[in-house]
């Protein structure tokens, strides 16, 4: 498996011991990559609530509610492209 340098490490730790995990980068609210994830034939997502592609000065402008409210947002996505899916969210405030 592939790190992306703006994968967290230690996040990376923590998970690569399961079988078939893969990491697509880009924006899980853009259908395109939704696709190129094959999130159709998916079995399980999960939806970590920090955005590594946020730098710390635009993490810090965002207020609480917002990082949970990208989640949920990318919750719907992910269920609008397949309902059977179990999705795991990490959801802080």
């Amino acid at each position: 498996m592939i790190i992306y340098p703006s994968f967290d490490r230690e996040i990376w730790d923590k998970i690569s011991r399961f079988p078939r995990i893969f990491i697509i980068e880009g924006s899980p609210l853009n259908i395109e990559t939704l696709h190129l994830a094959f999130i159709k034939k998916a079995d399980k997502a999960v939806i970590l609530g920090h955005d590594p592609s946020l730098s710390t000065s635009q993490h810090s402008e965002l207020n609480d509610s917002m990082i949970d409210a990208q989640s949920i947002f990318i919750y719907k996505a992910i269920k609008q492209i397949n309902p059977r899916l179990q999705v795991f969210t990490e959801i802080f405030y």
